[in-house]
């Protein structure tokens, strides 16, 4: 017989993710199909091992009567492992596997200060700005008071707080004339219910529109209905999302829709349970509006319920939404939801977003400075699922980013999984 006829050759498809654990197991997940399997089987765990060694090329010859075990057999069924006929052993298949290569990794040095190029050009690491202009408060309601209090630190609401602290607006142009000279091309502005009081509303958008910036402001839907007269459409640079909550009137949401304002750029209906999801979509301006509108559940530690029915991720959702390979070697190396962003206060303090750490103040800390401080300190911006209990479950880097309202209530929680996928 022909000895070809005796081997294939053995291969892992580039979309196939290899996830290693301890003692002998590993993940196998198809990233285009969702299809995956977790592994104790020796011998499979050598073969994926054999695969991975450089010199093999991602390709092994392999004798077809050693694929015995249900496993192999499991993973060769559904495609995580391919074989093809060898035609001419001279002739090797090469398979460019899926390897993660960074040219600037902060990680992989002890001391950053080690990486001098780095620092270089630091600022195109910036991608985008919060500039949090006063602090609101006067709130009738305590109910509503504590309610936007939690939601601030999860959306971009303002914070609460009696202090008279704001940004002013020399304050702000030296804030722009250094963002700038970055990569930024988007900055969201978060006005407290006061700011207006104390800054007049045209200057504030005349020195805006200098800039060559694309502007999203942030208010409640109370604050919008009183500020929106001097935003006029010629103002394009100028995009709003409204912030609607269990405390929003139904006439004021109806108001949205009369005033036939087109730079409304979404409506986030803030909900903390299912029957506030049922009465926000009977409201006819939600309906209407659907294209713009986004339910954003709020964290409010008494809702798990809701969120591990209806947020929380399920071994299902990973096998029906499949995770690209470019989503995982992100999610193994920085924080889509955080990277590259800035928090500025109104008492000028700056913070990376998502973190709880202060960098300095931003106005008298060279931009490229705060930046290149987060990228040595980590506060939020690497904040990756192996830095938090997640980190010895086989789907870690499957799941999405570490999100604002784990760091914030130091919950660090994404799925309904618990232990069940832990490789120790």
């Amino acid at each position: 017989m022909d000895n070809n006829n005796l081997y294939k050759w053995l291969y892992i498809p580039p979309n196939v993710y290899v996830q290693e654990g301890e003692k002998a197991t590993f993940l196998l997940y198809d990233t285009q199909t969702g299809e995956f399997m977790i592994s104790t089987d020796i011998e499979l765990c050598n073969v994926v091992k054999e695969v991975y060694i450089p010199e093999n090329l991602g390709v092994i010859k392999y004798e077809q009567e050693n694929i015995k075990t249900n496993d192999f057999k499991k993973a060769v069924e559904k495609s995580l492992i391919k074989t093809m006929p060898i035609k001419n052993e001279k002739i090797k298949p090469v398979n460019f596997l899926p390897i993660l290569n960074l040219q600037n990794d902060f990680s992989k040095y002890d001391n950053s200060d080690e990486a001098p190029h780095l620092r270089k050009n630091v600022t195109r690491f910036l991608s985008g700005l919060n500039i949090y202009l006063s602090y609101s408060k006067d709130f009738s309601i305590s109910e509503e008071k504590d309610f936007r209090n939690i939601v601030s630190k999860q959306v971009l609401l303002p914070p609460l707080g009696d202090s008279e602290q704001y940004i002013e607006l020399n304050e702000i142009n030296t804030v722009l004339l250094q963002v700038a000279h970055s990569s930024v091309k988007k900055i969201d502005i978060i006005p407290g219910n006061t700011y207006f009081k104390k800054v007049n509303q045209r200057d504030f958008i005349n020195l805006l529109s200098i800039f060559d910036f694309e502007y999203h402001i942030h208010l409640h839907i109370n604050d919008f209905l009183v500020l929106i007269q001097d935003f006029n459409q010629t103002t394009q640079n100028f995009l709003f999302t409204i912030y609607i909550d269990k405390f929003s009137s139904e006439e004021n949401i109806n108001k949205i829709t009369s005033l036939n304002f087109e730079n409304i750029f979404q409506i986030q209906c803030l909900i903390t349970c299912e029957e506030e999801f049922v009465f926000f979509q009977k409201i006819p301006v939600i309906y209407q509006n659907k294209d713009k509108i986004n339910f954003f559940p709020v964290w409010t530690n008494k809702n798990i319920d809701f969120f591990e029915k209806n947020i929380l991720l399920s071994i299902e959702d990973l096998s029906k939404n499949p995770v690209s390979m470019h989503e995982i070697f992100r999610n193994r190396k920085l924080n889509a939801n955080f990277f590259g962003i800035l928090s500025v206060l109104p008492d000028k303090s700056v913070y990376a977003h998502g973190g709880k750490i202060i960098l300095g103040n931003i106005i008298n800390t060279p931009l490229a400075e705060l930046v290149y401080k987060e990228l040595k300190l980590n506060t939020s911006w690497r904040k990756t699922r192996d830095l938090t209990p997640c980190k010895k479950c086989f789907f870690c880097y499957l799941c999405p980013p570490v999100s604002i309202y784990e760091t914030i209530f130091n919950k660090y929680k994404s799925c309904n999984m618990e232990n069940a996928y832990s490789f120790e």
